[in-house]
């Protein structure tokens, strides 16, 4: 087989075997918790704050012309979203591996939140953290896919640290919260 074939069907096989839903092993979705044994680390927000008031567009909205970022949260947001309704727009970032970025979402209490993360195909594996405003991590997806989801419905209200990672690969990313 020509190189050319066999890049072909690798593509092929990767697209054939995207999981349907969340993979084994994604911890706490929903209803996200702690990492066990891992201590509640505080750090300072040096991201970019994330608006959490109720938007007035309908969601989804597919976009034309190639908005792969968007339409990537669309169909997760389609499969995952618990029906819940942006609260956030898109935020988009970039990075490397190994490297991470936050940002703030200010969050009620009595409601419960649903934030996705979408990357691109050069994203291997995107995990993403919720850390309240004490520091203590309140939900997590580590699951080794590019569409990180956690759920939580926090007793406390307040801006609450959202922490994207790239664990392997590199490229472009985007975060969405969702209300109830």
């Amino acid at each position: 087989m020509t190189t050319r074939t066999l890049l072909t069907a690798g593509l092929f096989a990767l697209v054939l075997g995207c999981p349907q839903q969340a993979p084994p092993g994604m911890t706490g979705y929903p209803g996200m918790t702690g990492v066990p044994g891992m201590p509640a680390m505080p750090m300072p927000f040096t991201g970019m704050p994330m608006t959490a008031a109720p938007m007035t567009a309908a969601f989804p909205q597919p976009m034309p012309g190639g908005d792969f970022l968007q339409n990537r949260m669309n169909e997760i947001y389609g499969r995952f979203g618990q029906g819940r309704q942006p609260v956030s727009q898109l935020f988009r970032g970039n990075l490397g591996t190994q490297q991470t970025q936050d940002f703030s979402v200010t969050i009620t209490s009595g409601h419960c939140y649903t934030l996705i993360g979408v990357g691109t195909a050069s994203v291997t594996d995107l995990d993403l953290f919720l850390f309240d405003q004490n520091g203590t991590q309140v939900a997590q997806d580590q699951a080794t896919d590019n569409f990180p989801i956690v759920s939580a419905c926090p007793s406390l209200s307040g801006a609450y640290r959202v922490q994207a990672k790239m664990f392997t690969g590199s490229g472009e990313f985007g975060i969405q919260v969702f209300g109830s």
